[in-house]
């Protein structure tokens, strides 16, 4: 018989380190079996991987103001306001700018609206100590209103096969998307485990106090934080547009209960100082999974904003339990 200790590591290791990739492969198997491999088929998981691609990758940049003890809740808002601002430059209907920008140049303008974005949303919570829930939620509202503004409300379609890059063409019949949520993961896994910002992201979210005794420039790693969560939340954006073609004021409305429920699950903690890559990206393919599961297990689609609700509370839930567990580990 295994010893309590041997035990106890082993629900440590499986309900702390790997709680997402478990869930994923319950789920999985689960739903197969249920759908009678519907779920195997091409299309089935051409979607899936498109749709948790194009959500992995704004959860990668959320997930870093969480890791150093702050919230974004603007990111869908940042996601639909910049990916808007790009298409009303090139756009040819007549209530557009009627400068009809280059689209490369657009895109890059689209992404550089997001990160201005993002560096207002840090500058206004490090700088004059604005409770980062609560900032942030403001902006979630006045970003989408600017968007609103900017188009009246109107659906800007017809793009250029320029614009839509990020979302429409596939490499060897993978989204685009899934390729690019597989390189920032890459990227952002080696930024946070080989660098030196890395590790200060995960000091100042654990131990503010301790960070700044260290030397630590909180205020900047902070604001970098929000800069890594607006630039993927307008890659995510300029994704979702080339993959639906057009791009309105509700886009990716909804997005950012998602990314939470996504980030969490996927390992990194609402108080901080905790958090891998390797999670959220599980978290991310987590959400789509349900979603598509319950679908072709008969389920009405008008159940999945039930079933996201519940998985933002379980995922409430399982950050209380691990929280407890490091308590106790330790």
């Amino acid at each position: 018989m295994l010893k309590a200790s041997s035990l106890t590591e082993v629900v440590r290791v499986i309900f702390f380190e790997h709680t997402v990739w478990f869930l994923l492969m319950v789920l999985f198997i689960g739903f197969t079996l249920v759908s009678r491999g519907n779920l195997l088929s091409a299309p089935t998981i051409i979607s899936i991987l498109s749709t948790a691609s194009i959500l992995g990758i704004m959860c990668l940049g959320f997930s870093f103001p969480l890791m150093a003890g702050e919230m974004d809740l603007s990111v869908e808002s940042i996601a639909c306001l910049s990916s808007l601002f790009g298409a009303y430059l090139i756009s040819e209907l007549p209530w557009a700018s009627g400068l009809k920008f280059n689209p490369v140049i657009a895109l890059i303008l689209a992404i550089i609206l997001a990160l201005l974005l993002g560096l207002l949303n840090g500058i206004l919570v490090v700088k004059f100590r604005i409770n980062s829930f609560m900032l942030t939620l403001g902006t979630l509202i006045a970003y989408r209103g600017l968007a609103v503004y900017l188009t009246g409300g109107y659906v800007i379609y017809n793009l250029p096969r320029e614009y839509l890059v990020f979302g429409r063409p596939r490499i060897l019949g993978i989204p685009v998307s899934a390729v690019l949520f597989v390189i920032l993961a890459i990227i952002f896994h080696i930024i946070l485990t080989r660098t030196r910002f890395g590790v200060h992201v995960l000091l100042v979210g654990d131990n503010e106090e301790a960070a700044l005794a260290t030397g630590i420039n909180v205020h900047r790693v902070r604001i970098l934080c929000y800069l890594i969560s607006a630039f993927t939340a307008a890659i995510s954006g300029l994704a979702l547009t080339g993959r639906i073609e057009s791009v309105g004021v509700d886009l990716a409305e909804g997005y950012v209960f998602k990314a939470f429920a996504a980030t969490v699950i996927g390992g990194v903690s609402l108080k901080g100082g905790i958090g891998k890559i390797s999670g959220v990206v599980g978290g991310a393919f987590l959400i789509p999974l349900i979603t598509t599961g319950l679908v072709l297990c008969g389920f009405s689609a008008k159940t999945l904003d039930f079933a996201t609700g519940l998985i933002i509370v379980i995922a409430l839930i399982i950050d209380i339990l691990k929280g407890k567990l490091v308590r106790i580990s330790k």
